[in-house]
């Protein structure tokens, strides 16, 4: 058996691409049906929903579920992840993208509890692929920088390059070329240094068709051909019946007709042993142009009725994959609906079992019991009751009194609060005199030397009162810290980066006070105090529709 095994692989080798690809979902589909261990089915079905390039959207869905059911089962959550993603690039394929997204988001939750970066920039990845295919471009160079990101810090060269592809691709989509030239080269030059084929010729072609975009024919020649080079020595059927295609249709852009019927018709005799209806169509819309630019109206005329033939075989295979999705989740539905039902069966026969037995057990203890304390409860309730009522006065009389209490220390508190509002509004009125006893000094005629010296007594003795306004101030910022120790120290744990000015100023606005208020009672401006508020707002991350008064006083 395993000499016919090895036979397999080996002349598989030497088989066309589409050719392996189907032995080997043959070869998986034969071992899922002869497979009994959970965990090798499970991976079986992995593998199968994973084959995206050569399974219908249909089969993709379907591997994809059984292996989320089972995963779920076995509670194997990276393979959860993984067939939650397989799932959703089959909506992807219908271009379901509300359920597409739903399931890629589960993925990317359950690979960021795993830690898993590969995986959660592979959904990262996809996510920003859906988001450019609906053309929200900003959202997908979200997703995709966060990608690049996460495959710089694990040094995934692979991932890299993926990310600044997609994301060229986005660039080119919002006509922004240079900056997508720089992302192809950037990829291009990590598929360089790792010496992937593959990826190098993906750049080329990416470059060719950006350089197409702008009708730079010139430039865009060398590097389709290139990617058709390396594609060719990779064997790699559907790209390089891509960059025939590309280079057929640019050949029809720039008049040399010859050479465009040359390469269209490889990629369409390519075309007939790979059956890719997607590249199928495109080589239908370029013949019909070829021969259209060319004078031949007839040949023209019927490659788009091809076209558009094999548009409504699309869009009736479409519609016949939806359908089977909507019998195969609405069979998953009644088969699911089926087992909840008969394990809800199960489950009331156990519960009737159960309650039976209760019963049954029951009435005997309680016979038992009954004859046992019938006689105690009595006296045992007589006795709780006065208990309880005991127990009730007290605590009646204990609340009453925290009631009292507390009410005493509102009231203790408000009075106290509202000397201190008063206070401020004395200190205030002080200020306010000693800015006018000010005024008064620079108003001084010193040619009037009898008048002046009279004034300066005067002004002398404002003076003096100034530094009792000073001590005032002081008393007052100790009665306010004293009154709200409590509310202090919430400030400080809460903002401790709070400066002792700004501690003062969140005392004063908890008191009500208004700018000017402030003002006259720091000595500053009006304008001092409205900049100080500002930058506590700042500290508090207030914005602009908070109340900054409210704020304090709700701390």
């Amino acid at each position: 058996m395993k000499r016919v095994f090895v036979f397999c692989v080996l002349l598989s080798t030497f088989l066309p691409e589409n050719v392996q690809s189907q032995i080997k979902i043959d070869s998986l589909q034969e071992a899922l049906q002869r497979a009994s261990s959970p965990r090798h089915r499970l991976e079986l079905l992995i593998s199968l929903a994973e084959q995206d390039r050569q399974l219908s959207a249909t089969d993709i869905i379907a591997y994809g579920k059984k292996a989320l059911e089972l995963a779920q089962r076995l509670g194997d959550k990276h393979n959860e992840a993984r067939a939650l993603l397989s799932i959703s690039i089959g909506y992807e394929h219908f271009s379901n993208y509300d359920e597409s997204l739903e399931n890629l988001l589960a993925a990317l939750k359950l690979f960021e509890e795993l830690k898993d970066a590969n995986g959660r920039s592979n959904a990262l990845n996809n996510l920003g692929y859906i988001y450019w295919r609906q053309r929200d471009f900003t959202r997908a160079l979200e997703y995709l920088k966060s990608s690049y990101e996460i495959c710089e810090e694990a040094k995934n060269q692979t991932g890299m390059s993926d990310a600044l592809n997609l994301m060229g691709l986005i660039y080119m989509g919002m006509t922004q070329f240079d900056t997508a030239l720089n992302f192809f080269q950037h990829s291009l030059a990590i598929e360089e240094t790792l010496q992937n084929k593959e990826g190098i010729a993906r750049a080329y072609n990416n470059i060719g068709i950006l350089y197409n975009d702008q009708q730079d024919y010139t430039n865009a020649l060398p590097y389709y051909e290139q990617s058709l080079q390396l594609n060719t020595e990779l064997d790699r059927k559907w790209a390089i019946i891509e960059a025939l295609n590309n280079i057929g249709v640019l050949y029809v852009h720039t008049g040399d007709f010859t050479r465009a019927q040359e390469h269209l018709m490889k990629a369409h005799d390519r075309l007939e042993e790979l059956k890719d209806r997607n590249l199928l169509k495109d080589n239908y819309e370029y013949l019909s142009m070829l021969y259209e630019r060319s004078g031949n109206q007839k040949n023209a005329l019927d490659y788009y009725k091809k076209r558009d033939s094999l548009i409504l075989l699309q869009k009736d295979r479409n519609i016949s994959d939806i359908r089977n999705i909507y019998y195969l989740e609405k069979q998953e539905n009644e088969i699911a609906l089926m087992n909840k039902e008969i394990e809800l069966l199960e489950q009331q026969k156990e519960t009737n079992r159960i309650k039976q037995r209760a019963v049954v057990i029951g009435l005997i203890l309680a016979l038992v019991i009954a004859i046992l304390i019938v006689g105690r409860l009595r006296s045992s309730i007589r006795k709780n009751k006065k208990i309880f009522e005991a127990k009730q006065a007290l605590s009646n009389a204990k609340l009453k009194n925290e009631e009292l209490e507390m009410s005493r220390l509102k009231d203790k508190l408000e009075y106290k609060n509202q000397e201190l509002i008063n206070f401020a509004l004395h200190i205030a009125q002080k200020n306010d005199i000693y800015y006018n006893l000010s005024e008064s000094l620079q108003e001084l005629d010193f040619m009037n030397k009898e008048d002046a010296s009279q004034k300066i007594k005067k002004l002398i003795g404002n003076f003096n009162h100034r530094l009792k306004i000073n001590q005032d101030l002081e008393n007052f910022q100790a009665d306010v810290e004293n009154v709200n120790k409590d509310f202090f120290f919430r400030l400080h744990d809460k903002f401790p980066q709070l400066t002792e000015t700004e501690k003062r100023l969140v005392a004063q606005l908890r008191l009500n006070l208004s700018s000017k208020e402030i003002s006259s009672l720091n000595s500053i401006s009006v304008k001092s105090v409205e900049i100080s508020r500002y930058r506590l707002r700042k500290k508090f991350n207030l914005d602009s529709s908070e109340n900054l008064t409210e704020f304090i006083q709700n701390l």
